[in-house]
């Protein structure tokens, strides 16, 4: 039996979801089959801050995910452009 499918989305993203998903994530792909769901920007971002090596791989669809303990799977969750969201800044676009 496949490990289970776990979606987990990022959240705000000036918020500190990008980061605990970042750091979680060695712990998660133990857990089951992990995708993010979110912007893969940010997400990088959250890798950063984190200091982890993984990287990111957006995925057009659930079935095409392969996650792994250095690769995330991402399926873009929005089109909007988060380019002038502000860390610890509440925004609509953001949120």
């Amino acid at each position: 039996m496949p490990a289970p499918r776990l979606l987990i989305t990022l959240g705000d993203v000036a918020g500190i979801g990008p980061e605990i998903v970042a750091k979680a994530w060695p712990e998660l792909v133990r857990l089951g089959r992990p995708i993010v769901v979110g912007d893969p920007g940010w997400l990088r971002r959250g890798l950063e801050l984190a200091g982890s090596p993984a990287q990111v791989r957006v995925v057009k669809q659930v079935e095409d995910a392969e996650p792994a303990a250095d690769r995330i799977e991402c399926l873009v969750g929005t089109n909007q452009d988060l380019s002038r969201v502000t860390p610890g800044r509440v925004s609509a676009e953001a949120g």
